[in-house]
């Protein structure tokens, strides 16, 4: 006995797999299905996709039965219905072209919605449910779109103001609103911001056709009287109502400011440098600057608040100028700038200014020019320089020069008197060929006293990471190309030194970490004699030794300057 599988027809899309056939029965072997004919399952076959299926079947056999061949039959499974879906697609696209040229953004929100439906729409494989939300969705967008429009005209009233274009915006956003269905009026958010500004706008109107049927003021029973109705009708506002009227509030208005502004100045009295004044100053000034042009010609008093402004602000910036100075001051020249401004502000300020001046402020201005002063000083004491004798020196490292070391400066050129009976001249002459001459020499030494006597000490035995710039006027009568500077040091050895020249101011410059007696050494084209074999050199280093002990008390007692 056979009975065949048969199709289940009516199916639609459900979003699950369903059966596709009725199962079919058989006394012998047993039924089994294939969706393609190839793979057979005695399971009914299911599928979840909106599509047409072809269902084969057939009897498998077994011992007792031979079974047969496939048969098949058709299968459908359809898409939910979406005709009213479609319908809302059509609908909310009429009014999308409608309003999206004026109200772009509003537009862009009910597109987003279209969209998504009109995917719904396209793609079979959506469930009733999903068919049903993507229709109510945009069914919702559609209405809320009418809503917003709605609350975009309500938004451009603003504040109220007694005006036809005020007056405009309420009526057309009143027209637009009940030009809504019933089910789109709850949605409009900002209902009440319409019906405040109708209501405003008509009590506004009230009170404007008061003012309006005063007409021309005479002196009389009736003019009185409607101007008294009008005062009262005016009154019945609250300020923030009042100051939208363009009229008696204008007037009313401008003398209060006036006021105002008077009493602000007035009240500032002696000019005084506080948190409190700068308030009350501040404060006069936004009242006076807020006034229109002939406002402000009425305020007779204005020119105290300049002078007012003028004393605070000299003193103002003179405490400011004050608080810029470092706490920690570099000595950085003859004059440091924050210090030299802050004291020419003081300067100029009037008597009556200087008073006003905290007394922090210039007690710190002091302590600080006190304390650049003793910078300053520390600082002359590293540079010393003898311009007259066309010397310079200028000490700097890791401890600077001690106050308890003199520096000694002599200088002398080939024409002094005295010149060759210099002691340090002598030696430095003795280690020289024939065709050198000294054109100048200057002797630069350190001395500190010990037991009340003063002993010569070297840049090391102050500090060895000390350097020593010196700068010396090369004569005019000498050759630079021709000339060299050699050095007789605290230890009494004659060296070469190493130097740079500027030949447009003709001095050279030496680093050095020893100081002595620096000798500007002159260079002719002579024939040099013989000495027996010896270089001069080693004669002169005989000499030093000899006469160190005179070297030091020579540089004690000729020196011309004491740094």
């Amino acid at each position: 006995y056979i009975e065949n599988p048969t199709a289940i027809t009516g199916l639609t899309y459900t979003g699950e797999s369903q059966n596709l056939a009725n199962p079919g029965t058989t006394t012998g072997g047993t039924v089994i299905y294939s969706l393609d004919n190839d793979i057979y399952s005695s399971e009914v076959p299911q599928a979840l996709y909106v599509g047409e299926y072809t269902v084969y079947y057939k009897i498998d056999r077994d011992a007792n039965y031979n079974g047969t061949e496939a048969e098949h039959f058709t299968v459908n499974i359809n898409p939910v219905d979406k005709t009213e879906l479609i319908e809302a697609i059509v609908l909310a696209k009429v009014y999308l072209d409608e309003i999206f040229p004026t109200y772009p953004n509003i537009g862009y929100e009910l597109s987003w919605s279209i969209d998504y439906a009109e995917y719904v729409k396209e793609n079979d494989n959506k469930t009733a449910a999903d068919v049903e939300e993507a229709k109510q969705s945009v069914i919702d967008a559609l209405n809320l779109a009418h809503a917003r429009i709605v609350d975009y005209l309500i938004d451009i009233i603003g504040s109220v103001r007694y005006n036809d274009k005020c007056l405009t915006d309420i009526e057309n956003a009143e027209a637009a609103y009940n030009e809504l269905e019933e089910n789109q009026k709850p949605l409009v958010e900002h209902i009440d911001n319409l019906t405040s500004a109708r209501a405003l706008y008509e009590k506004l109107d009230t009170v404007a056709k008061a003012i309006s049927a005063i007409g021309e003021v005479t002196y009389d029973e009736e003019c009185l009287e409607r101007l008294e109705n009008a005062k009262d009708v005016f009154n019945t506002l609250s300020k923030d109502e009042q100051n939208i009227i363009p009229t008696l509030f204008n007037e009313l208005n401008s003398d209060e400011d006036i006021y105002e502004a008077l009493k602000l100045i007035e009240e500032l009295g002696e000019t005084k440098y506080n948190k409190e004044f700068l308030n009350a100053l501040e404060n006069a000034r936004h009242t006076f600057n807020a006034l229109d042009m002939e406002e402000q010609k009425a305020i007779y008093n204005y020119q105290n608040l300049l002078d007012a402004e003028k004393e605070y602000n000299h003193v103002d910036n003179l405490v400011n100028l004050v608080n810029d100075i470092p706490s920690e001051l570099e000595y950085v020249g003859p004059r440091e700038d924050n210090l030299e401004r802050a004291r020419k502000a003081y300067e100029a300020l009037s008597n009556e200014e200087k008073a006003l001046v905290p007394t922090l402020t210039y007690e710190t201005l002091i302590e600080k020019e006190e304390e650049y002063e003793e910078l300053k000083v520390e600082h002359e004491r590293k540079e010393i320089e003898d311009r007259e004798a066309g010397v310079a020196i200028a000490i700097e490292g890791a401890s600077g020069i001690p106050t308890t070391v003199a520096i000694d400066i002599n200088k002398a050129k080939s024409n002094d008197v005295d010149f060759k009976d210099n002691i340090d001249c002598q030696t430095i002459q003795e280690t020289m060929t024939p065709n050198e001459t000294i054109s100048s020499f200057c002797e630069i030494k350190m001395y500190e006293e010990v037991e009340g006597k003063p002993v010569e000490v070297s840049l090391k035995d102050i500090d060895e990471n000390i350097t020593a710039t010196i700068t010396l006027d090369v004569p005019d009568d000498v050759d630079h190309s021709k000339m060299k500077i050699v050095l007789l040091d605290e230890d009494n050895n004659i060296t070469e030194v190493e130097y740079t020249f500027d030949a447009s101011t003709r001095i050279a410059t030496i680093n050095t970490k020893k100081l002595g007696t620096f000798a500007i050494v002159s260079i002719e084209d002579k024939n040099v004699p013989e000495t027996n074999g010896l270089p001069l050199a080693i004669v002169g280093v005989v000499g030093v030794t000899i006469l160190i002990g005179g070297v030091a008390w020579f540089a004690i007692f000729k020196k011309n300057k004491i740094g």
